[in-house]
């Protein structure tokens, strides 16, 4: 049934808002004719916000409120008058920032060289893999050919919820006109969820994956001890590689993206050939890898070599971005907040996870050579 009272209180609310705009369109008009360019900006500012206002009552977002700021509307003027006559002003600005938290580059971060499939729920996703046994062999004319078998293995994959909540006070909303202050909060908000989600991609990958085996490549450098370089390692971890996930059906050979420590990703940058005079300088050193295809990881200390086709990050497609404002009498605070969640999941190609993990890159350069 329809709440009656709810429409009556909806109508109001819709001519409330239509009144302020007449009314700040009279007040733009009149500023106009007196060429006082100031004030015809702020009337114009005012206007865009009452429409707002309009616009959020009419589609029913249910919101924090959407005022309209005096301060806007009639200019800001900041000043006191002293005993001696004299005026004095503080003008005050808020210098916005957040430190990024991943490596971004042409604003892609290292999971946005991954697949996405945004999906409309968040229910559990079954995965069969099948595993085969048996193989082919010579037989004699009229013998029992050899048998192959397979063994399917599910697995459930489920939504995990990201989640963050920032809170910012009325007073700052007010003393920065409160839209900047919002904006800031959200676009922070989101950039935040972001470095997150990278930082769980690589989790992922990093546990998941197989561990590099430097004992495959041992002894067989042919060099004196001390001169393996990163590249023989990113070498030796493409063999590998390419032995554990080389496949008939996906097209993955060789892995086509590295994530690496800062210190280790420094010193890829810096490899040297020979007797250490010369920079490397070739574009790929082994399968798709190229030294673009190189990214930085800021705070871990594992090297993973991995296929963008190797994972499948899903989300459901419904990220959600709540502001409300909350008021606290026990505290004495009045505050607005804005919340951001994400459902997301992470489905491997195939199993194990096509990746090969270095967790201490340093020891196993220097195993490569003894």
């Amino acid at each position: 049934m329809i709440d009656a009272k709810l429409i009556v209180d909806r109508i109001k609310a819709v001519e409330e808002a239509a009144l302020d705009l007449e009314r700040l369109s009279k007040a733009r008009s009149s500023s106009e004719n007196k060429n006082d360019i100031t004030k015809s900006l702020a009337a114009q500012n005012a206007i865009q916000n009452a429409a707002r206002k309009l616009s959020v009552i009419a589609r029913n977002e249910r919101m924090g409120s959407v005022a309209l700021s005096a301060k806007t509307l009639f200019g800001s003027v900041v000043s006191r008058h002293s005993v001696l006559g004299s005026t004095r002003a503080i003008s005050s600005s808020f210098n916005y920032y957040q430190t990024s938290g991943a490596d971004i580059r042409g604003g892609q971060r290292f999971m946005d060289r991954f697949a996405k499939r945004f999906v409309s729920t968040n229910e559990t996703s079954r995965v069969i893999y099948p595993t085969p046994s048996g193989s082919a062999g010579d037989v004699a004319e009229g013998d029992n050919k050899p048998t192959r078998q397979y063994s399917f293995s599910p697995v459930d994959y489920q939504f995990s919820k990201l989640a963050v909540t920032d809170t910012i006070t009325q007073e700052i909303i007010i003393a920065d006109a409160g839209e900047r202050a919002s904006r800031f909060i959200i676009d922070a908000l989101i950039e935040h969820v972001k470095d997150e989600l990278n930082a769980r991609l690589i989790s992922y990958l990093a546990t998941n994956g197989t561990a590099f085996n430097p004992a495959l490549f041992s002894g067989y450098l042919n060099i004196s001890p001390g001169a393996a370089r990163w590249h023989d390692l990113v070498a030796a971890a493409q063999l590998q590689f390419e032995r554990t996930f080389a496949d008939h059906f996906l097209d993955i050979k060789y892995g086509d993206i590295l994530l690496a420590p800062v210190r280790v990703y420094w010193g890829i940058l810096q490899d040297r050939k020979g007797t250490g005079s010369e920079l490397y300088y070739e574009p790929d050193f082994l399968g798709n890898l190229s030294l673009s295809s190189i990214w930085k990881d800021y705070t871990g200390t594992t090297l993973v070599l991995t296929h963008t086709e190797a994972v499948t990050i899903e989300i459901v497609d419904d990220i959600q971005v709540y502001y409300n404002r909350v008021a606290d009498a026990n505290a004495d605070t009045n505050i607005s907040r804005v919340t951001v969640e994400v459902y997301y999941r992470f489905v491997p190609s195939k199993n194990p996870v096509p990746a090969i993990v270095s967790t201490d890159p340093l020891t196993d350069l220097n195993a490569l050579q003894s």
